[in-house]
């Protein structure tokens, strides 16, 4: 559950539904931890909402909050903030991911 995943130290992703191989492609490439739990209603009660990716910073606080999953979005944050979450590994699309997201208008 989403308690053993928050033990490990490091950045990582959580998903409280569904998300595509796109984006699970992309944080396996970007080597950030990708965890995804199957939708409950408990989750919508504790005012998580259904396939909202959230971007968990090492000390265990949600950096980002992104309605449905965005790889755009996150690569953005992380620019701005000037944060690698994963040092030995390059800013490069990892093979294979060829899709481009919409503009999300972010500044």
């Amino acid at each position: 559950m989403a308690v053993r995943a928050l033990k490990r130290i490091g950045w990582q992703i959580h998903v409280f539904g569904k998300v595509d191989d796109y984006v699970k492609r992309w944080a396996e490439g970007r080597r950030i931890p990708l965890e995804v739990y199957a939708w409950t209603e408990d989750m919508r009660h504790a005012g998580l909402r259904e396939n909202a990716l959230y971007l968990i910073r090492p000390d265990t606080y949600v950096a980002l909050a992104l309605p449905a999953p965005s790889v755009d979005a996150v690569e953005h944050y992380l620019a701005k903030v000037q944060i690698n979450p994963s040092p030995d590994q390059a800013h490069v699309a990892p093979e294979g991911l060829t899709r481009k997201e919409p503009s999300l208008g972010l500044v």
